[in-house]
């Protein structure tokens, strides 16, 4: 049943259980499988619920995580224009070239 069916169901049975002569006595049976489908919805609902906070909090942490990625690139990229030393500047570039590959890979897995 949709929610709508539901919806409608239980209402013409609210109006019945309030007296309204003029619809007719639902069926026992009837009755329990709404019930049982209106529980299903709205366990399905808050299953919902629950599993959109859970991807908002991971996707707070992954914007953290972001920024303190892009500060530690921004801390590096200084490093390299501080220093004359050619190993470190060619590590730091490796570093960097290995994030940016990561990030491409990455994405790729995502969206394929």
């Amino acid at each position: 049943m949709t929610t709508k069916e539901i919806t409608e169901y239980l209402s013409n049975y609210n109006e019945w259980r309030r007296g309204n002569e003029d619809i007719e006595i639902p069926n026992p049976k009837k009755l329990w499988k709404v019930i049982d489908e209106a529980i299903g919805e709205l366990e399905l609902r808050e299953d919902t619920t629950s599993r959109i906070e859970m991807h908002e909090s991971a996707i707070g942490e992954l914007q953290f995580a972001n920024i303190r990625i892009s500060h530690i690139m921004n801390v590096l990229e200084e490093i390299v224009e501080m220093t004359n030393d050619k190993l470190v500047k060619h590590t730091i570039e490796n570093l960097k070239e290995k994030d940016s590959i990561d990030v491409l890979v990455h994405t790729r897995k995502l969206f394929t």
